[in-house]
């Protein structure tokens, strides 16, 4: 997560690739318009099948930060799913 130039809205999710043999980080790439929004994207979790889970207030929800998910193992689009308010 971060607001650094590049940035879609407020803050924004970002990918980086981790060179293990080098103890290196790559250059960060945004996450695109399909994850990120004019608002604040936060809090983002990856779990082991590769869904990321994240916060925003940048899409029509329920409430002021609602839980999202996306599974990044889709190479084709990042289809974005509210997970719904609490009842």
């Amino acid at each position: 997560m971060s607001d650094m130039p590049g940035a879609i809205g407020g803050t924004d999710l970002f990918k980086v690739i981790l060179d293990i043999d080098k103890n290196q980080y790559g250059i960060p790439k945004n996450l695109g318009s399909e994850i990120n929004t004019e608002g604040m994207e936060m809090f983002p979790f990856i779990s082991e099948d590769n869904t990321l889970y994240f916060s925003s207030n940048g899409r029509f929800g329920f409430g002021l930060l609602d839980i999202y998910k996306t599974d990044l193992n889709n190479k084709e689009e990042n289809k974005v799913y509210n997970l719904g308010g609490v009842y």
